[in-house]
């Protein structure tokens, strides 16, 4: 089997919902043996959110929680009693890194704080996922997903266009911006990882969920930091084109440039109006935007998205569908680039969701395993850790650690 790029690295996971398991996910699917520690008896709030297979709601098909946590090991472990933090004190020492998401001061207050762990293990890594950083007056508060994207000013600039800056913002997909959180968490560990390699010493990484979504946007953040420029959600982010309505859906055109302009006329077959001193330039076509909008819209009004899009780009114009989930799933893109790949579930039967979204040609990312039931794997990583049967027997039976299914 092909070697993987991060296969011998030990993590330990504990995490639940979304930006941490998400950030476990992609250092589990490409290689790393992933740890994850869940409360005995209740697991990842992840395993009781949907969807859920037409049976119905179930503590191991949860449709979310088999995405997040692919190719990882389950730890049912009790943190609050003695003998649960021994076990978990071994396992980090066993570990090359801890991902975690708790309050801030919940380590600390178990004894466990970053100091006292760099101490049990110099190589740790610990990276801190947290709505607003491990600092400051609202790191206590609590939130959701949504909370936290929208305090980073995300949802404020959606949507985006003329006539909008009248109607409320709007939610983003569920899970947008702890997801992108988790991808942001993966870049500081994994650039700590290559630290660790070089000096053998680890490190704190205190990652704000609020700061990495306000970094999505750090363009209109720049301008009113430096310029005093606020962007408004009913400034258009282009003066003419964007999301243009088709006879099925919609299509983004973008076409900033003159030569591109006239690719687009060319394209449209030489209509009267585009000749029109309003539009001779981009410079008054920026000018002349929603007019220009207006009469590109009836024009499209007549095609699909897929037909427009063809004509365009056969053009050479920049124009691309926006796509709906039934469009990505039917996309001869993602089939031809084998995007979307397949697992055999117990419970849920075949599953189809997407793989990592790059391609690795000497180490590739591969489904080793599907995610696991709570405590699949207690047994294995104690053992692991060098506990006798005998005392893992002990644990068991004392519910300190539990195996098995929900």
């Amino acid at each position: 089997m092909t070697r993987m790029a991060l296969q011998g690295v030990k993590v330990v996971e504990l995490c639940s919902l979304a930006a941490g398991p998400f950030c476990g996910k992609l250092l589990a699917d490409m290689g790393a043996e992933v740890v994850k520690v869940e409360v005995p008896g209740q697991g990842d709030p992840a395993r009781h959110r949907g969807p859920y297979p037409p049976s119905g709601p179930h503590p191991e098909a949860s449709g979310l929680f088999f995405y997040l946590n692919t190719n990882k090991q389950s730890l049912a472990l009790s943190l609050q009693h003695p003998e649960g933090k021994e076990v978990f004190i071994r396992l980090l020492k066993w570990a090359d890194m801890l991902l975690e998401d708790t309050p801030p001061g919940t380590l600390e207050s178990m004894g466990m704080g970053y100091p006292v762990l760099a101490k049990l293990n110099p190589r740790l890594i610990v990276t801190s996922i947290t709505p607003f950083g491990q600092t400051g007056p609202n790191k206590h508060h609590k939130v959701y997903p949504i909370n936290a994207f929208s305090a980073g000013g995300a949802t404020y600039l959606l949507a985006k266009g003329e006539g909008f800056g009248r109607r409320p913002p709007l939610q983003p997909g569920r899970y947008y911006g702890d997801c992108e959180s988790g991808v942001g968490a993966s870049v500081a560990t994994m650039a700590a990882l290559y630290w660790q390699r070089l000096t053998g010493k680890g490190q704190h990484i205190d990652c704000s969920r609020q700061e990495w979504t306000m970094g999505l946007n750090r363009w209109y953040i720049v301008r009113y930091a430096n310029d005093g420029d606020v962007e408004g959600r009913g400034a258009n982010s282009y003066p003419w084109g964007g999301v243009l309505p088709c006879k099925d859906g919609y299509i983004c055109l973008i076409c900033p440039r003159d030569y591109e302009w006239d690719r687009l006329v060319g394209a449209m077959d030489n209509p009267e109006w585009a000749s029109d001193e309003r539009f001779r330039d981009n410079f008054l076509r920026a000018q002349n935007g929603p007019a220009l909008n207006q009469l590109l819209s009836t024009w499209l009004k007549d095609y699909s998205k897929a037909d427009a899009c063809r004509l365009l780009q056969a053009a050479g114009v920049a124009a691309g569908p926006v796509n709906t989930v039934t469009d990505m799933l039917d996309s001869p893109q993602f089939q031809e680039r084998d995007l979307f790949i397949e697992a055999e579930h117990p419970i849920m039967g075949k599953v189809r969701f997407p793989r990592l979204p790059f391609k690795m040609s000497a180490t590739p990312a591969a489904l080793r395993r599907q995610a696991p039931a709570l405590g699949e794997d207690s047994r294995k990583v104690l053992s692991t850790l060098g506990y006798a049967q005998e005392e893992i027997d002990t644990l068991e039976a004392q519910g300190f650690i539990a195996g098995g299914a929900v």
